[in-house]
């Protein structure tokens, strides 16, 4: 007789148990839906921008020293591409000899500066192939 007593206790226990678990479970769903369209609708709306967001570089002529070139950062998320900065090629006002050459980073998220010697001078932001007469 023990032994049924334990069973019927067991039993009772154990339906109780399911019935929390399963309520547990139930909110957990509703409040992982509500999460979701709350998001998806702040996306659309274009609030969530914290999302995704990158950042891009674009160097229209790489590094040439023959042909002046305009290097440009985008930031980008999922919803719209702004630009932060444009750079052009240009010759260093201090230095007829003097190229001053812009570049996207290695890691392709920011803009640089490079300066190179000109043997023929410099002229609109690229470098002379031959002496001017």
């Amino acid at each position: 007789m023990k032994k049924e007593e334990k069973k019927e206790s067991f039993g009772q226990y154990s339906n109780n148990n399911w019935l929390k678990v399963i309520g547990i479970l139930f909110l957990i769903g509703i409040l992982i839906l509500l999460t979701f369209f709350l998001v998806r609708n702040k996306a659309l709306a274009g609030q969530a921008s914290f999302l995704w967001e990158d950042r891009f570089c674009d160097d229209q002529e790489e590094i040439n020293l023959f042909m002046k070139g305009t290097t440009t950062l985008w930031r980008v998320t999922q919803n719209s591409r702004e630009l932060l900065q444009s750079r052009e090629d240009r010759c260093d006002p201090e230095s007829a000899n003097m190229l001053i050459e812009t570049y996207c980073n290695i890691d392709n998220k920011g803009i640089g500066e490079l300066r190179f010697g000109c043997s023929f001078g410099c002229s609109n932001g690229a470098c002379l192939d031959h002496p001017s007469h």
